[in-house]
C-alpha cells in the first residue's frame, strides 16, 4: 500500500499529481497518469513501471526491420509500433515507438526486454496472464487493453510475418 509518507516519493517522477484522496485509516493517493491500482501495488513494482515509462528501453525505430507493425487502442488513443530484426526464428533486435498512457508505454518497454533473443514460438506461447506477471503490476480491468497492447502488436506482427515472410 502507498501511504501519505510515500507521496513525496511519487512526486520524484514529476507530473504525478494527486488526483483524489481516499480517507480511511490511512490516506491513499491515486494519480492521474497511472490509472492502475497503486493502492495494491508494492512501491518497488510502482518504481519499476515508472522507471520504464520515464526511461524506456529499446525505444526508437530500426533501420530495415524484418517485421514492422503498428496498432492502436481507439478507446484511449494509445499507439505502439514494433520493429523487429530476426535471425532465423530468434528476435535479435526489437524497438518500439508510440504514445499513450504510462502503463501502455512501460509495458512495451518491459516486453521488448523480455523477448529479445527469444524464438517466435515463445511469443506464440505468451498469454495475457503472463504479460501481467512480466510487467509486475496489478492492472485495473479498465486498463487491461493498455497493458496488453504491446503483446497484441507483437503477436499480430509475427502472424503477419508468417503469412508473408517476404
Amino acid at each position: 500500500m502507498i501511504y501519505v509518507r510515500d507521496i513525496e516519493l511519487l512526486s520524484r517522477w514529476g507530473n504525478v499529481e494527486p488526483y483524489f484522496y481516499f480517507e480511511s485509516k490511512f490516506k491513499i493517493v491515486v494519480t492521474k497518469i497511472l490509472y492502475i491500482k497503486i493502492i495494491q501495488m508494492d512501491l518497488e513494482d510502482l518504481e519499476y513501471i515508472l522507471d520504464h515509462y520515464k526511461s524506456p528501453r529499446n525505444y526508437g525505430e530500426l533501420t530495415n526491420p524484418d517485421i514492422s507493425q503498428e496498432l492502436g487502442n481507439p478507446i484511449c488513443g494509445d499507439k505502439i509500433r514494433l520493429d523487429l530484426k530476426l535471425e532465423g526464428h530468434l528476435i535479435k533486435d526489437i524497438k518500439f515507438s508510440g504514445q499513450g498512457c504510462t502503463i501502455s508505454q512501460a509495458a512495451a518497454s518491459i516486453l521488448t526486454e523480455e523477448v529479445i533473443n527469444k524464438d517466435l514460438e515463445y511469443i506464440d506461447s505468451l498469454k495475457s496472464e503472463e504479460m501481467f506477471e512480466i510487467i509486475k503490476a496489478e492492472v485495473s480491468p479498465i486498463r487491461y487493453d493498455c497493458a496488453l497492447l504491446a503483446l497484441k502488436v507483437l503477436k499480430t506482427a509475427i502472424k503477419s510475418f508468417r503469412k508473408n515472410p517476404a
